[in-house]
This record gives structure tokens, C-alpha cells and sequence, in this order.
């Protein structure tokens, strides 16, 4: 069943977990040996011939028909390395053949994160995962839109019958936020005049005024670390550090964490602790992890207990400066990058309970909020 041309098996981790199980897959479409499998993020691979055999920019992927959680990728051999003279293989010019195994394993670990989303706004994470993915595979963009329409039907968000356009037409529905968002069921009008009441809606969040000791912050979003606040001196104040604006500066010498508070809107940043206990489930109680969704642009995946010191906290200059800090937002592989925020009129910054014996850190006020553009004023 193999043939010449077979450059790559692709298996799925979600059809085996193990690499036993995998090669238990993989075999029935080799003749011969078998190569030791490689494993990625998504699946197992196992590198029949090497890429040097094949005309670069020729290789084609093809899903099973009966399971395309295995994947077989042919290629174009050179004629030098074609001595049986066999037929060779006609495929146009390519991609390479690195970052097509990229999106098929990009597709492959995120199938099944759809397959276990709840909710309309579990599905527009993943959308928004695989939008800034950027892939360039038409197959692995269709096969993506397919699996996410399907999750759709599932849960009752839509009723378009299965199709690639009707696919597309679901993820850019749910993109565009257009469905999965059907709000209140509407009251039948039986002919009787309805009666105007004012609808009391309550406050989204408490605000802070003055505090004199650091408030309890609720659930927090654990959004990366602090690498420097800064606040506007007051005058006759002094500073260790100041910026060329002449704002004091403050860097912590040990990893601290870069919370936002939705109780509060407000920026919580503590040292981090050595032990963290992690709960078995995460928690949606609070918003913070919605937050953290919105934010990062992926689900949350752990929550974990920490202890925020109650400590006397004292307001620090005339206002917040600016903040730096690190985070892995946006990006796929998780690396890290520094931003820099300015802060605008009433954004407050609080110490406790010294800034030369920092315990915590309180910023808030303003029109200070939260959004998946990062902090805004």
C-alpha cells in the first residue's frame, strides 16, 4: 500500500495518545520499515524518506478518507533518486513542506479544544486562535471553519445545513458576533397596554476611593509580570531612579505577578509566591477568567489560589505614570514580549506598605479598564 513517494505519516494525538497506539496506526501504510516517529505539539510523525529525495515546494498532504486524523504527505521524487523509474508524481509548486506539518498540527491540537467548547464565546476564542495563526493551507483553513461550524450546530447556535460555504458562513457569523447571542426571549403581546418600569441595573464593578489599607481584589487575571511602574513625583518628593520625564521609577528584582482586578478595575501586582495551589477545575466565578480570555485571546486553562497581603498602603506621587510589563498575549507559541501602557488623568498608584519595603501594588481610577487591546484610558 505504501508507494515511493510517501514522505511523512502524520497521526493525531487525538486518535492515539501514545506512540504505541500511533504506530499501531501508521503501519498498515508502510511496506517496509517503519521510521521512529517524531513527536510535535498535536500529533506523531514518522519521516518515511528524507526531505532531500523530493523536489523542494512538491509536497501534498492528504487526510484519510475513512479517518483524516491520519494524514499522508507525498512529494515529488528527484530523478536521481527514482531508479525503478517509476511514474513520477505531478503536483504544481508548494508551500514548504516545514510550515504546512506546522498547520497540521496546528489544526490537529486545536481540534480538540473545539470539540469540547460550551459556548458561543468559547468558539470566537478559538476563531480568534486560529485568525492570528494566519494559515495558508486552504485545506487546513477548511478543515478548521468545518470543525467549528459543526461544534456550532451542536450546540443549537445555528441551523445551516453543512457545507464550505455554509462553514465559512458560520465563522463569520460568530466572528462578527451576529449569532450565538440571543439574549432575553421575547414576552407574547396579548393585546394589553404594557406597563414602563425603570430597569435597575447593577454597578459592573466597586469603586475605590482613597483606600487606606489594600482591599480585598476578588478573583484576579493572571496576565504576566510587572518589569517597572511609574508615577509622577510630587513636589518636594524624592527618587532613587527617575525617567527623562523626571517620573520616579520602581523595577522589581524578583518575578512579580501582573494581575487585573475586575471587581475593582484595577492593576494588582504582588511578588510570587513560592507555592500556589492549583484547583482542580477552572473558575468562572468573578469574571477573571473571562477577562483572562478577552485579554490573552485564548481559554483560560488553571486557577490558582494566592494570598494578596493586607497591608496599610500609601498613594504614591501625584498619579501613575506609565507601566511595563511582560506577557505572552497574542501569541501562539507562548513567547513573551514587553509593553509599555501611559497612564492619563485619575489613574492613581498605591504602595503598602512602603514603596522601600513593597508588598503590593494598587493601580487604579480614571477611565482605567481592561479590553483585548490591552490596558486602556
Amino acid at each position: 500500500m505504501a508507494s515511493d513517494n510517501l514522505r511523512t505519516i502524520i497521526v493525531s494525538k487525538e486518535a492515539a495518545r501514545t506512540r504505541t497506539s500511533a504506530e499501531r496506526l501508521a503501519r498498515p501504510y508502510v511496506d517496509g520499515r517503519l521510521a521512529a516517529p517524531r513527536e510535535a505539539k498535536g500529533s506523531w510523525r514518522f519521516r518515511q524518506r528524507p526531505a532531500g529525495d523530493f523536489v523542494k515546494g512538491s509536497f501534498r498532504f492528504f487526510p484519510l478518507p475513512h479517518d483524516e486524523r491520519v494524514v499522508l504527505v507525498y512529494g515529488k521524487l528527484k530523478r536521481s533518486k527514482n531508479p525503478s523509474k517509476q511514474r513520477l508524481l505531478q503536483f504544481r509548486d508548494g508551500d514548504h513542506e516545514d510550515l504546512l506539518m506546522a498547520e497540521w498540527d496546528f489544526w490537529m491540537a486545536l481540534r480538540p479544544k473545539i470539540s469540547k467548547a460550551k459556548n458561543a464565546d468559547e468558539l470566537r476564542l478559538l476563531i480568534a486562535v486560529a485568525d492570528r495563526r494566519e494559515i495558508k493551507s486552504v485545506l487546513v483553513r477548511g478543515l478548521v471553519d468545518r470543525d467549528i461550524a459543526d461544534r456550532a450546530r451542536k450546540l443549537n447556535i445555528t441551523r445551516m445545513k453543512q457545507s464550505t460555504s455554509a462553514d465559512e458562513r458560520v465563522v463569520r457569523l460568530l466572528r462578527e458576533n451576529r449569532i450565538g447571542n440571543p439574549g432575553k426571549p421575547r414576552k407574547k403581546n396579548k393585546g394589553k397596554p404594557s406597563k414602563k418600569t425603570k430597569s435597575v441595573k447593577a454597578p459592573k464593578y466597586v469603586i475605590l476611593r482613597s483606600p487606606k489599607s489594600m482591599p480585598d481584589p476578588g478573583p484576579c487575571s493572571w496576565l504576566g509580570s510587572i518589569v517597572e511602574w511609574a508615577w509622577e513625583l510630587k513636589p518636594g518628593d524624592k527618587a532613587k531612579r527617575v525617567d527623562e520625564n523626571g517620573n520616579a521609577l520602581w523595577d522589581p528584582r524578583s518575578e512579580w505577578m501582573f494581575m487585573w482586578s475586575p471587581k475593582y478595575k484595577a492593576v494588582v501586582s504582588i511578588k510570587r509566591p513560592r507555592n500556589m495551589y492549583k484547583l482542580a477545575e477552572v473558575s468562572r466565578y468573578g469574571g477573571a477568567a473571562k477577562m483572562f480570555e478577552v485579554f490573552m485571546a485564548r481559554p483560560a486553562e488553571n486557577t490558582f489560589e494566592i494570598i494578596v497581603p493586607d497591608v496599610p498602603i500609601q498613594k504614591l506621587g501625584k498619579k501613575a505614570a506609565h507601566i511595563v510589563y511582560r506577557s505572552d498575549k497574542w501569541s501562539p507559541k507562548r513567547l513573551k514580549s514587553d509593553y509599555i501602557h501611559p497612564f492619563g488623568k485619575g489613574v492613581e498608584l498605591y504602595c503598602g506598605p512602603s514603596v522601600q519595603n513593597p508588598q503590593v501594588f494598587l493601580c487604579y481610577g480614571g477611565k482605567l479598564t481592561l479590553t483585548k487591546r490591552g490596558l486602556v484610558w
